[in-house]
């Protein structure tokens, strides 16, 4: 029964993410993307999320609200996702391009 609702809700979570978070969504569309000049800029999309969380922080140590850390920490994540994005597509790109090659050179077994 537990693990039942933690599914349901981790389900429900990743839907509604995927649905209505827009960093969520433009990371899934690049990840559909073919071809390879997409990754360095994406990363670059990282900036103005850090430059937010740094302005955040001043704040928050100039005594602003509580709920400043959450934004702060929102701004963050989503900056670490985005500049993630390139050595992980890099990684990707040579896994499929060993795979190409391991196909090439493999002797058909057929």
């Amino acid at each position: 029964m537990l693990l039942n609702l933690t599914a349901a809700t981790s389900i429900g979570t990743h839907n509604l993410l995927k649905k209505y978070a827009p960093s969520n969504r433009l990371l899934f569309d690049l990840l559909q993307r073919t071809d390879r000049y997409w990754s360095l800029r994406v990363s670059l999309y990282s900036l103005p999320y850090f430059f937010g969380a740094w302005i955040v922080r001043l704040a928050i140590e100039a005594g602003g609200p509580g709920w400043f850390h959450l934004l702060f920490l929102l701004l963050f994540w989503n900056g670490m996702k985005f500049i993630s994005y390139w050595p992980l597509d890099l990684v990707r790109r040579l896994i499929v391009r060993a795979r190409r090659v391991m196909r090439k050179v493999a002797p058909e077994h057929r």
